[in-house]
C-alpha cells in the first residue's frame, strides 16, 4: 500500500469517526422529541452531559433503533479497518492535526469506546 492510500484510508477512518459522532447526535435529538422529552426538560442550554448509546437500547421508537444499528455498524467497521491496516493511534493524532477533517471541537480523550460516552448539545 502507498503512502497516498493509507493517508485517505486513515483519513476515512477520521471521516467515519466525526459521522458517527454526528448520527449520536442526531440519535439523542430525535429521541428528546419523542420518548424522553425529559433531556430536553432537565438541561439547559450550553450545558454538557455524557450519554451512552446503550441508554437508547431499549428505546420503542423504530427509527431510533434504526439509527443506533447504523452507528454500531459504522463504528465496528471503522474500528475493523483500523484493526485490518493496524492504523495506531499515533497515525490518527498525525492526520487528525493536519487534515482538513472538521471533527468536534470538545475533547475525545474519553470516547474511545464504541459505546463510550458522548457529550450532547440539544438541537
Amino acid at each position: 500500500m502507498d503512502d497516498s492510500y493509507r493517508e485517505f484510508l486513515i483519513k476515512t477512518v477520521l471521516f467515519l469517526e466525526e459521522a458517527s459522532g454526528n448520527l449520536f447526535a442526531q440519535i439523542l435529538n430525535l429521541a428528546s422529541h419523542n420518548e424522553f422529552p425529559m433531556l430536553r426538560e432537565n438541561f439547559e442550554s450550553g450545558e454538557i452531559f455524557n450519554f451512552n448509546i446503550r441508554m437508547f437500547e431499549n428505546t420503542k421508537d423504530v427509527n431510533v433503533l434504526k439509527l443506533i444499528e447504523l452507528y454500531t455498524k459504522i463504528e465496528n467497521e471503522r474500528l475493523n479497518i483500523i484493526e485490518i491496516n493496524k492504523i495506531t493511534e499515533e497515525e490518527l493524532d498525525h492526520y487528525f492535526a493536519s487534515s482538513d477533517v472538521s471533527i468536534n471541537d470538545y475533547d475525545d480523550d474519553e470516547n474511545e469506546d464504541l459505546f463510550g460516552d458522548f457529550p450532547l448539545f440539544l438541537n
